[in-house]
């Protein structure tokens, strides 16, 4: 786990990096109360930059893009 956020709502959301099945970089929100997953897409090239990029955010950035994701898998 790389970082925990919580909504405006108070849901607690896990933050961590995952990977598409043809290498894309996402930003996975994972809700600890209902198992939800929601996905943002990030241009990294490998795993270590992609957990740069998160660390960069803010938790308000965090929150811009739990607000933009899809859900996930």
């Amino acid at each position: 786990m790389l970082r925990t956020i919580k909504d405006q709502s108070g849901e607690t959301w896990e933050v961590v990096r995952g990977h598409e099945s043809y290498g894309a970089m996402v930003i996975l929100f994972c809700c600890t109360r209902d198992q939800r997953v929601m996905k943002s897409y990030i241009f990294a090239d490998n795993a270590l930059d992609a957990d740069s990029e998160i660390d960069g955010l803010s938790d308000d950035e965090l929150l811009q893009r739990l607000d933009e994701a899809e859900p996930g898998p």
